[in-house]
């Protein structure tokens, strides 16, 4: 995918392309184009408001490569600090959720000992409106342990979705934390009659990793 190696080509370049890649993230348009949008938006004086929308658009694919290429560089606060802008902007059910997603993969493979800023950013991003986000940051949670214990509450509630893949990545995640999760074990039950055979299995584990007493649970499997 030539999209891949881009990504890949930018990341071998290292520091010298983190300010572009952190202006094409948030979008930062040039101030020449700022200053000719300006103009012509006064010139059009809101009797085209769909070409006012255009010429102030943010760009979507210019940005999920710029979220993808930060997450997969060298830690840097910076970078940390607009991948956590990303996950507020994703508050917003327009919002390009891929971008939201790379945010969060980033945050995880990267920033774990920053745990008392990230963890809030992706508790925040389980009430997010997408799906893939909410996912993405439950399954990241575990991975800064007792930094991430406070959000085990959350992810109890949130056992209980309907959407299936949600809720098999939230079972999962509880199970990551082990026993100190027993509190989820009533959420997680009603789980193993799921419909859906991976929100059994993901429940099912998620059970034996929490209790380990109660025997792996090969019958679900």
């Amino acid at each position: 995918d030539d999209r891949d190696q881009i990504c890949r080509r930018l990341v071998s370049i290292g520091p010298r392309v983190t300010a572009p890649l952190l202006a094409a993230l948030n979008d930062k348009p040039s101030p020449l184009r700022i200053t000719l949008n300006v103009k012509v938006t006064n010139l059009l004086g809101g009797r085209f408001p769909a070409v006012e929308r255009w010429l102030w658009r943010r760009r979507p694919s210019l940005r999920w490569m710029a979220a993808y290429t930060l997450a997969e560089m060298p830690a840097d606060p910076k970078i940390r600090h607009a991948l956590v802008g990303v996950l507020a902007q994703a508050s917003n059910k327009d919002e390009d959720s891929n971008i939201g997603f790379y945010a969060v993969e980033g945050l995880k493979a990267r920033y774990t000992n920053d745990a008392a800023i990230v963890v809030m950013a992706l508790r925040r991003a389980l009430g997010v409106p997408h799906d893939n986000i909410q996912a993405s940051a439950a399954r990241a949670l575990p991975s800064f342990g007792s930094g991430a214990y406070q959000a085990i509450p959350e992810l109890v509630s949130l056992a209980s979705v309907t959407n299936s893949y949600l809720a098999a990545r939230v079972a999962a995640a509880l199970g990551d934390f082990g026993p100190v999760a027993s509190n989820a074990l009533p959420a997680l039950a009603p789980l193993l009659t799921n419909a859906e055979p991976e929100v059994r299995r993901c429940a099912a584990v998620a059970m034996w990793e929490i209790a380990p007493q109660t025997g792996f649970p090969k019958d679900i499997l």
